[in-house]
Parts: C-alpha cells; structure tokens; sequence
C-alpha cells in the first residue's frame, strides 16, 4: 500500500491542471565509447562473469550485446594507475550495475528498469561514465547511490525516478550510517542529466546527519556538483546535511521547486556560483551552523524573503517570471498568508518527512526526524525505526 508521507510540496504558482513547461530536447551524454585496446571481448552474458575474475590491472573487458536480463557486478578492481575499465558501447543493456571494489572504470552502459538503485558505487578509485539509467523501480527508487572516496560521476542520463509506490527516488544519494555504508570524500559529479526526478537531484547526508540514523563515524567532505542538469519536484535540488566542503558550480536548475540548493547541520565551507535557475522561489537555503566559510549567493529563509513571479488576471502567470519582485520581512509574510503558500514549518515538515520516508525504505529509519513531523502527518510514517506504514 502506497505511503501517505508527504513526498514533497507542490508549487503554489501551478495551478490545477496546469502542465510543467516541457524539458529542453534531450542530448546524448556523450559519444558512444569506442571498444578499443580490448584485453576480453564478451558478448551477451555468457563468460561475463569469468571474464571479470580473471582480469587484472589494467586490463579492458569489452561488452556487447543483450545483459538485460543480468545486473553487471564488479568485485574485482586495479590498481591506483591501472584500473580495471568495464566498457560498453553505450548501447549494451543490463539490468543495472554494483561495483564494490577500488581501482574501477565502469563506460557506456544502459539500465532499463533495474531494480533501484540503478547503479550502486562503493569502493575507492571509481569511475561511472557516459552510462543511461531508465526508470528504475522497486526499493526506494534512486538512480545512483555512491559510497567511498574519488569516485567520479560524470556524463551519465538518470531518468524517471519515480515515488508512486511510496518511494524517496532521488537521481543520486549518499549517506553514512554504517561500515557497509562509510562516509564519502573528494567526490566529484560532472555534466549528469537528472530527468524527471520525483525527488532530489543529489541528498548527501553525513556520519553525523540530523535524520539521526549516522555512523559517527568518518566525514563525509569534498563534493563537487558541476555542470549537470537537473529537473526534479523536491523541496531543493542538491541537499547537503552534515557535508563539508560542497561546491555546488555551473549547473542548469529547472524544477519548480522552493529552492535549488540547501545547507544544513554544519554542512560548511560550501561555495555555490554560476548556476542557472529557473521557477525557483530562492537559490540558496542555509541555517546557521553552515554558515562559517561559506561563499555564494545570499541565503534567503522562506519567512523572510519572497519572489514574486508577476501576476496576469489576478493569478500567477508563470510567462513572467523573472519580471516581479522581491517583498522581504513582514511584507513577505503578509503575502505568504493571503495567497496560501507554505509556512517556513510547514516547508520544514515535509523535508523532514522525505527524509523520514526514505529512511525507512532504505531500513536505517530513525526516530529523530520522523519527531520533527507532527502529528497528523506522522502517522503511517516511521518512528522508532519501524518501517513506513500505508
């Protein structure tokens, strides 16, 4: 039965009915990688597996063929300056992909409909590129889940990620909550398309999170977030909790979501610039333990700052946007009222209870965050780290 959590506040300047401005044309991520300097060719799934065992580093295993029915799994890794590189030729389905090894290239895969998440990373020395991952279900839906240190996300698709069955589906996520899910440093996110995303674009979350479900253990610092598009219907696109060192450059922001990006419990040092949004209500949300050496756009708090996207006939007409303007203070808040948009604890609620849903679907609920959420909306929702409820 599908979780009654709340998944996310709508837009207040949608009205009912009324359709999400189409995505831009879809663009390949990247050429299609060539099969060259093959060390094992293999084709289809039989001798996948033997061909993984036996390599070695540096050695290149080339696949083609159909591996739709087979999620790809990569236990076997390189060295620092010869890795095992696992390549494609950006058609080669697969049913999704787990490298749990250091010393790894994983280059031109697709994964329809795999089992969520799509592709899961742990390790150290990990590559994923020029990879498609369509749809995937099941679990709590996300793309991309990444454990470890210098791992490189770059020129990947991640579409349709989908909460219907009750699910936090993020396009990519990381959290540290024990020694099978450790901290992550020096990471870096690279020209990645996030189509169609029902939740965030990318939610990390320290040892030390405020879900309260963390290790404690390590730090999770060093991510770089650059040059992606991103279209999802969270709260914010990229949400730091407990994450130093983030630097959010670049990117293209078309959800119509409250705010492109959030910083919260001494998530610090964080630098933010050149992005572009776009049905945004502000850029940058923060609280007050991460603002020590931070560097970027102005924080705006929901209570204290509005854009107002200009008006046609007495309602909000979406064509002029970027032709309003800014009330602050009272002003802000008088506003907020007479038209009916969230309150700032309102908006604080049902982050805590996406956080919260996720949590439980992933089995690592705490009751932390699910306290934050009063009443009513709590009920059917996790506390105590009991699963979510329908």
């Amino acid at each position: 039965m599908a979780s009654r959590c709340i998944r996310g506040w709508q837009p207040w300047f949608r009205r009912p009915g009324q359709r999400a401005p189409p995505l831009p044309a879809a663009r390949p991520v990247a050429n299609a990688p060539a099969q060259g300097n093959c060390t094992q060719q293999v084709s289809g799934s039989s001798g996948l597996q033997q061909a993984l065992g036996s390599a070695g580093p540096g050695d290149t295993i080339c696949l083609s063929g159909d591996l739709s029915n087979v999620r790809l799994t990569i236990d076997r890794g390189g060295s620092t300056d010869s890795p095992i590189i696992v390549r494609g030729d950006g058609r080669t389905a697969t049913k999704g992909i787990t490298v749990e090894a250091a010393n790894v290239i994983v280059d031109g895969f697709v994964a329809n409909e795999p089992e969520a998440p799509g592709v899961a990373l742990k390790g150290s020395n990990i590559t994923l590129r020029n990879t498609t991952i369509n749809s995937p279900r099941q679990g709590d839906g996300d793309g991309i889940r990444f454990w470890g240190s210098n791992i490189k996300i770059v020129h990947n698709t991640i579409t349709d990620t989908s909460n219907a069955t009750g699910a936090h589906a993020d396009c990519m996520q990381t959290y540290a909550t024990d020694e099978d899910n450790p901290a992550s440093q020096d990471i870096l996110i690279d020209s990645n398309r996030c189509e169609k995303i029902d939740n965030n674009c990318l939610i990390a979350e320290g040892p030390n999170s405020s879900a309260g479900d963390g290790s404690g253990e390590g730090e999770t610092k060093n991510i770089t977030f650059s040059n992606n598009f991103c279209d999802n219907k969270a709260a914010q696109a990229v949400l730091a909790d407990d994450v130093r060192n983030m630097t959010i450059t670049n990117n293209e922001i078309v959800g119509d979501i409250n705010h492109a990006f959030a910083f919260q419990n001494e998530s610090t040092n964080g630098v933010v610039s050149g992005n572009r949004i776009s049905s945004v209500q502000y850029e940058v949300g923060m609280d007050d333990s991460s603002e020590n050496s931070y560097n970027g756009p102005r924080p705006a708090a929901p209570r204290d700052r509005l854009t107002v996207a200009g008006f046609r006939g007495g309602a909000p007409d979406r064509r002029r946007a970027g032709q309003g303007f800014v009330l602050t203070g009272a002003l802000a808040r008088l506003f907020r009222s007479r038209v009916g948009l969230p309150s700032p604890s309102q908006l604080s609620e049902a982050t805590n209870m996406e956080r919260c849903v996720g949590q439980c679907r992933r089995g690592t609920a705490g009751s932390r965050a699910c306290a934050r959420a009063r009443p009513p909306r709590r009920r059917g929702c996790c506390t105590r780290r009991r699963a979510c409820r329908g």
